[in-house]
């Protein structure tokens, strides 16, 4: 399971200078508050939260429901609780400014948490974050979590004709240095 110090370390590498962040199944808020802490703003959605202040009780499902824009929506260990994950990316982009980022961590297929759960192969989430439209950044396995981030383009397609989703060029960006997990030094 990546660290609560991991996952902080991921939002803040891909979250532009000044952005801010959607945090799907927030919980008690505790990620917002590092964040905030670490002067981020954003805001959470979870349909059982206990942060009135941060959150908003929200299903993941209905987040195209929300106002605000965002430039990352992130969520940690939530994804294979949703109703409809394959729709999630979809939802995540109805939020998201143009260039915005979609960051996943979950349990992988096969993990043993103890748990008896509905988890994903990688390439299955790979996939939906695709054909939402969002350029495939990151897509790495540690231990029993993936890591995922999309990204998408920073402007509209030009309209036309055969008017479809703009990717990013995935073969331009593999080996991006903040696909690698930022691992902290020991004390």
């Amino acid at each position: 399971m990546l660290s609560e110090g991991e996952m902080l370390d991921l939002i803040t590498t891909w979250l532009p200078p000044g952005g801010r962040v959607l945090d799907v199944g927030c919980g008690s808020g505790r990620m917002l508050t590092a964040l905030a802490e670490r002067g981020i703003s954003g805001m959470g959605i979870d349909p059982y939260s206990s942060d009135t202040k941060r959150c908003r009780r929200l299903r993941a499902e209905e987040m195209d429901q929300l106002t605000e824009r965002f430039d990352l929506v992130y969520t940690r260990y939530t994804l294979h609780h949703l109703d409809a994950p394959q729709r999630f990316p979809e939802k995540a982009r109805s939020v998201l400014r143009l260039g915005g980022v979609l960051l996943i961590v979950d349990w992988i297929k096969g993990a043993r948490t103890g748990v008896p759960e509905r988890y994903l192969a990688p390439q299955t989430v790979a996939e939906w974050v695709r054909g939402a439209g969002f350029g495939l950044m990151c897509e790495e396995v540690h231990g029993q979590s993936m890591v995922m981030v999309g990204k998408l383009p920073a402007a509209r397609p030009a309209p036309g004709p055969k008017e479809r989703a703009v990717h990013l060029n995935e073969s331009t960006i593999k080996g991006d240095a903040k696909c690698r997990m930022v691992r902290r030094s020991p004390p």
